[in-house]
Protein backbone atom coordinates (compact mmCIF):
# COMPACT_ATOMS: atom_id res chain seq x y z
CA UNK A 1 0.00 0.00 0.00
CA UNK A 2 1.33 3.42 -0.92
CA UNK A 3 1.72 6.18 1.68
CA UNK A 4 -1.54 8.05 2.21
CA UNK A 5 0.01 11.35 1.19
CA UNK A 6 0.33 10.04 -2.36
CA UNK A 7 -3.43 9.63 -2.57
CA UNK A 8 -4.43 12.97 -1.05
CA UNK A 9 -6.99 15.07 -2.82
CA UNK A 10 -5.57 18.08 -4.60
CA UNK A 11 -6.46 21.71 -3.82
CA UNK A 12 -9.06 21.86 -6.61
CA UNK A 13 -11.83 19.24 -6.61
CA UNK A 14 -13.01 20.15 -10.13
CA UNK A 15 -11.69 17.94 -12.93
CA UNK A 16 -11.91 17.72 -16.71
CA UNK A 17 -11.14 14.05 -17.18
CA UNK A 18 -9.96 10.76 -15.73
CA UNK A 19 -7.08 8.42 -16.50
CA UNK A 20 -8.06 4.92 -15.48
CA UNK A 21 -4.77 3.06 -15.03
CA UNK A 22 -4.77 -0.72 -14.66
CA UNK A 23 -1.88 -3.22 -14.62
CA UNK A 24 -1.52 -6.77 -13.24
CA UNK A 25 2.22 -6.28 -12.59
CA UNK A 26 2.57 -4.49 -9.20
CA UNK A 27 6.12 -3.23 -9.86
CA UNK A 28 5.22 -1.81 -13.26
CA UNK A 29 2.01 -0.33 -11.86
CA UNK A 30 4.05 1.47 -9.22
CA UNK A 31 6.40 2.96 -11.84
CA UNK A 32 3.50 4.18 -13.98
CA UNK A 33 1.76 5.59 -10.91
CA UNK A 34 4.77 7.76 -10.14
CA UNK A 35 5.22 8.75 -13.79
CA UNK A 36 1.66 10.10 -13.96
CA UNK A 37 1.86 11.71 -10.55
CA UNK A 38 5.17 13.43 -11.28
CA UNK A 39 3.98 14.70 -14.68
CA UNK A 40 0.69 15.97 -13.27
CA UNK A 41 2.20 17.72 -10.25
CA UNK A 42 5.11 19.40 -12.06
CA UNK A 43 4.50 23.14 -12.02
CA UNK A 44 0.72 23.45 -11.72
CA UNK A 45 -0.89 20.81 -9.52
CA UNK A 46 -3.17 19.12 -12.06
CA UNK A 47 -4.47 16.24 -9.94
CA UNK A 48 -7.86 16.73 -8.33
CA UNK A 49 -7.82 13.34 -6.61
CA UNK A 50 -6.64 9.74 -6.96
CA UNK A 51 -8.68 6.68 -6.09
CA UNK A 52 -7.16 3.21 -5.70
CA UNK A 53 -8.43 -0.10 -7.07
CA UNK A 54 -7.23 -3.70 -6.89
CA UNK A 55 -5.21 -3.44 -10.11
CA UNK A 56 -4.74 0.29 -10.48
CA UNK A 57 -5.81 3.88 -9.94
CA UNK A 58 -8.13 6.55 -11.28
CA UNK A 59 -6.44 9.94 -11.68
CA UNK A 60 -8.84 12.90 -11.81
CA UNK A 61 -7.04 15.62 -13.77
CA UNK A 62 -7.77 19.33 -14.17
CA UNK A 63 -5.80 19.87 -17.39
CA UNK A 64 -7.42 18.47 -20.55
CA UNK A 65 -4.32 18.79 -22.76
CA UNK A 66 -2.21 17.01 -20.12
CA UNK A 67 -4.82 14.27 -19.88
CA UNK A 68 -4.56 13.42 -23.59
CA UNK A 69 -0.78 13.88 -23.65
CA UNK A 70 -0.38 11.42 -20.79
CA UNK A 71 -2.70 8.97 -22.52
CA UNK A 72 -0.47 8.84 -25.60
CA UNK A 73 2.73 8.78 -23.51
CA UNK A 74 1.53 5.81 -21.47
CA UNK A 75 0.97 3.79 -24.63
CA UNK A 76 4.39 4.72 -26.04
CA UNK A 77 6.37 4.22 -22.83
CA UNK A 78 4.72 1.17 -21.33
CA UNK A 79 2.70 -0.53 -24.06
CA UNK A 80 -0.87 -1.60 -23.52
CA UNK A 81 -4.50 -1.22 -24.42
CA UNK A 82 -5.90 2.33 -24.53
CA UNK A 83 -9.50 3.41 -25.02
CA UNK A 84 -10.99 6.91 -24.90
CA UNK A 85 -14.56 7.77 -24.04
CA UNK A 86 -16.71 10.42 -22.40
CA UNK A 87 -18.63 10.23 -19.15
CA UNK A 88 -21.82 12.16 -18.42
CA UNK A 89 -21.37 13.71 -14.97
CA UNK A 90 -24.16 16.30 -14.72
CA UNK A 91 -26.20 18.84 -16.68
CA UNK A 92 -25.76 22.57 -16.91
CA UNK A 93 -28.37 24.12 -14.60
CA UNK A 94 -28.99 27.06 -16.95
CA UNK A 95 -28.96 25.43 -20.38
CA UNK A 96 -29.80 21.84 -19.50
CA UNK A 97 -26.97 20.68 -21.74
CA UNK A 98 -25.03 17.60 -20.62
CA UNK A 99 -21.64 18.14 -18.98
CA UNK A 100 -19.21 15.40 -19.93
CA UNK A 101 -15.71 14.47 -18.83
CA UNK A 102 -13.10 12.68 -20.93
CA UNK A 103 -12.07 9.23 -19.72
CA UNK A 104 -8.90 7.47 -20.87
CA UNK A 105 -8.76 3.81 -19.90
CA UNK A 106 -5.26 2.32 -20.08
CA UNK A 107 -4.33 -1.26 -19.20
CA UNK A 108 -0.56 -1.58 -19.30
CA UNK A 109 1.23 -4.51 -20.91
CA UNK A 110 2.44 -6.33 -17.77
CA UNK A 111 5.80 -7.53 -19.11
CA UNK A 112 9.18 -5.82 -19.49
CA UNK A 113 12.04 -6.04 -22.00
CA UNK A 114 14.04 -9.15 -21.15
CA UNK A 115 11.03 -11.20 -20.05
CA UNK A 116 10.38 -14.46 -21.89
CA UNK A 117 6.72 -15.29 -22.52
CA UNK A 118 4.64 -17.79 -24.44
CA UNK A 119 2.76 -16.17 -27.33
CA UNK A 120 0.72 -18.31 -29.74
CA UNK A 121 2.61 -21.35 -28.50
CA UNK A 122 6.04 -19.81 -29.14
CA UNK A 123 8.67 -18.67 -26.63
CA UNK A 124 9.34 -14.96 -27.15
CA UNK A 125 11.94 -12.73 -25.52
CA UNK A 126 10.48 -9.23 -25.13
CA UNK A 127 12.79 -6.64 -26.72
CA UNK A 128 10.75 -3.42 -26.83
CA UNK A 129 7.48 -2.31 -25.28
CA UNK A 130 5.57 0.50 -27.01
CA UNK A 131 2.37 0.77 -29.08
CA UNK A 132 3.44 -2.55 -30.52
CA UNK A 133 5.41 -5.19 -28.65
CA UNK A 134 8.66 -6.25 -30.34
CA UNK A 135 10.05 -9.65 -29.39
CA UNK A 136 12.54 -12.26 -30.51
CA UNK A 137 11.01 -15.59 -31.52
CA UNK A 138 13.57 -17.88 -29.89
CA UNK A 139 12.62 -20.91 -31.99
CA UNK A 140 12.78 -19.12 -35.34
CA UNK A 141 15.51 -16.64 -34.29
CA UNK A 142 13.67 -13.69 -35.81
CA UNK A 143 11.95 -10.58 -34.51
CA UNK A 144 8.17 -10.27 -34.53
CA UNK A 145 5.78 -7.57 -33.33
CA UNK A 146 2.23 -7.73 -32.03
CA UNK A 147 -0.39 -5.59 -30.34
CA UNK A 148 -1.36 -6.17 -26.74
CA UNK A 149 -5.08 -6.76 -26.37
CA UNK A 150 -7.04 -6.32 -23.18
CA UNK A 151 -7.62 -9.64 -21.47
CA UNK A 152 -4.64 -11.22 -23.20
CA UNK A 153 -2.67 -13.35 -20.73
CA UNK A 154 0.86 -14.44 -21.61
CA UNK A 155 2.62 -17.05 -19.52
CA UNK A 156 6.02 -15.81 -18.34
CA UNK A 157 8.87 -18.33 -18.30
CA UNK A 158 11.51 -18.36 -15.61
CA UNK A 159 15.12 -18.10 -16.74
CA UNK A 160 17.42 -20.82 -15.39
CA UNK A 161 21.09 -21.73 -15.74
CA UNK A 162 22.15 -24.68 -17.88
CA UNK A 163 25.73 -25.96 -17.88
CA UNK A 164 27.44 -27.13 -21.06
CA UNK A 165 28.01 -30.86 -21.35
CA UNK A 166 29.76 -30.61 -24.72
CA UNK A 167 30.61 -28.00 -27.37
CA UNK A 168 31.58 -30.35 -30.21
CA UNK A 169 30.42 -31.64 -32.62
CA UNK A 170 27.39 -29.59 -31.49
CA UNK A 171 26.32 -27.84 -28.34
CA UNK A 172 24.69 -29.92 -25.62
CA UNK A 173 23.42 -28.57 -22.31
CA UNK A 174 22.45 -30.23 -19.06
CA UNK A 175 18.71 -29.82 -18.69
CA UNK A 176 18.27 -27.68 -15.52
CA UNK A 177 15.47 -29.93 -14.23
CA UNK A 178 16.43 -33.45 -15.33
CA UNK A 179 20.21 -32.83 -15.62
CA UNK A 180 20.23 -34.95 -18.76
CA UNK A 181 22.14 -33.78 -21.87
CA UNK A 182 19.86 -31.99 -24.31
CA UNK A 183 20.44 -30.09 -27.53
CA UNK A 184 19.06 -26.52 -27.30
CA UNK A 185 16.34 -25.58 -29.77
CA UNK A 186 18.23 -22.43 -30.87
CA UNK A 187 21.80 -21.40 -31.52
CA UNK A 188 24.05 -19.58 -29.06
CA UNK A 189 25.65 -16.33 -30.22
CA UNK A 190 28.64 -16.68 -27.85
CA UNK A 191 30.61 -19.61 -26.54
CA UNK A 192 30.05 -20.08 -22.81
CA UNK A 193 30.19 -22.75 -20.17
CA UNK A 194 26.87 -21.73 -18.62
CA UNK A 195 23.84 -20.36 -20.48
CA UNK A 196 20.62 -18.77 -19.31
CA UNK A 197 17.74 -20.80 -20.68
CA UNK A 198 13.99 -21.25 -20.46
CA UNK A 199 12.43 -24.69 -20.37
CA UNK A 200 9.28 -25.93 -22.09
CA UNK A 201 8.89 -29.58 -21.22
CA UNK A 202 11.97 -31.40 -22.51
CA UNK A 203 12.93 -28.49 -24.78
CA UNK A 204 15.49 -25.86 -23.80
CA UNK A 205 15.86 -22.42 -25.37
CA UNK A 206 18.90 -20.20 -24.88
CA UNK A 207 17.94 -16.64 -23.95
Amino acid sequence: MRPEKLLEKGPNQAYCGIIQLRCENPEKLDRIFHFIRDAATKGTYAISKVTEFREGFDFYLTDRSLLHHLGSQLELRYGGYRKGSEKLVTRNRLTGKPVRRSVIYFRAFPHQPGDVVIYQGKPLKILKVSKRIVALDLAANKNISFEYKEGQVLEQLKSEEAHVSQHQPYLMLLHPETFQPVKPENQASLKKEVYNVVVIGSRVYIV
